[in-house]
């Protein structure tokens, strides 16, 4: 019998109704059955791939291929079933085995909703102390020195801080840094990996830098998130003590590629919300994947922003204004806000 040899056949449908590609892509092919009429629930089909994903109201998901004979349940579950068949028109069979096991687990996840939620937020302002980070070349009125990178990211991360703070009281922040101090690559994400949450929890990791080109026209913003080439084990403990040795690799695959889809998610909303607050003076350049060392390293949804170039003039004096970075401040905050909102926070 053919199944999953790894998990690259599944970790794709994991976030894709957050994804307007994904959700549009799978409108069409979601399929109807009792278990939708009866808890609400979504079946989502992959044809290319003959993997589909029951999507309870709760947000709790099965994984299923009929060329398998087992379920994967929420990460840690491996439920070995009789049979799931796909039939000409749209719609499955579900063998007797596999509907008793599925309706055991929508009705458990109804009763037990544990909604999942933004547990803290890391905001990383990049350099530090020792290290200026870029250089601006064009010195500006008033100013003794030039005006570098590290003034600049830990400007924009304070007002975040506060943006925060002011609208999500009760969502703990960590700052990398609030001074002048340098803590290096490896000290920030150790940061970051310290704050943890549940399984049911997200805890978010934004680094602001500003970037800088020898071509001294290139200007504009940009969010980077994790290129999906890059493998990382990012299971909890929590997790890996209750799965089964032989499922192990296709959790992980869809731990890792769950971070990476939501990383790219909150890349793309603080586009659009820095979109609105300085699109009008400072270019798009749009959402990026990269193996930058802190997205790479952080064991959680990650994005890194380039708030512009400190090469270019024009956007070099723009930066230097506390006006204008409370706007870029007030665009990423947009965004993790929206990312937020579908992520709801919830009192302990």
């Amino acid at each position: 019998m053919k199944c999953w040899k790894n998990g690259a056949a599944i970790i794709l449908l994991l976030l894709l109704l957050l994804t307007e590609g994904g959700a549009a892509a799978y409108a069409a092919e979601a399929v109807s059955s009792d278990f939708e009429t009866e808890f609400g629930a979504d079946i989502l089909w992959d044809e290319r791939r003959q993997v589909g994903m029951i999507l309870s109201a709760e947000g709790k998901k099965i994984v299923f291929s009929p060329d398998c004979d087992f379920l994967i349940i929420e990460y840690n579950q491996k439920k070995t079933i009789d049979y799931i068949e796909k039939n000409q028109g749209k719609g499955f069979r579900f063998g007797p085995l596999a509907e008793k096991e599925i309706r055991a687990f929508l009705k458990k996840s109804r009763e037990g909703r544990v909604p999942v939620r933004v547990k803290a937020i890391i905001i990383d302002a990049g350099h530090g102390g020792k290290d200026p980070g870029a250089v601006a070349r064009v010195l500006l009125p008033g100013r003794k020195e030039f005006l570098t990178e590290k003034e600049v990211t830990l400007d924009v991360a304070l007002r975040l801080e506060n943006k925060i703070r002011r609208d999500f009281p009760g969502i703990p922040i960590v700052m990398t840094r609030t001074t002048d101090v340098y803590p290096d690559l490896k000290e920030r994400t150790e940061i970051a990996n310290r704050v943890t949450g549940g399984k049911d929890d997200l805890v978010l990791f934004v680094s602001v830098h500003v970037n800088s080109s020898i071509n001294t026209s290139a200007s504009g913003f940009e969010v980077w998130f994790l290129s999906q080439d890059v493998k990382r084990d990012v299971v909890p403990e929590e997790v890996k003590k209750d799965v089964d040795d032989t499922v192990l690799p296709v959790i992980t695959d869809l731990f890792d590629h769950e971070i990476t889809m939501e990383s790219r998610l909150l890349s793309k909303l603080i586009s659009d919300g820095m979109e609105k607050t300085i699109g009008d003076v400072s270019g798009n350049r749009g959402i990026k994947e990269e193996e930058w060392f802190v997205v790479k390293h952080a064991k959680m949804p990650a994005v890194l922003v380039e708030v512009g170039f400190i090469s270019n003039e024009k956007e070099m004096k723009m930066l230097a204004d506390g006006e204008y970075c409370d706007k870029i401040a007030e665009g990423i905050f947009a965004g993790i806000r929206d990312f937020m909102t579908g992520f709801p926070a919830v009192e302990e």
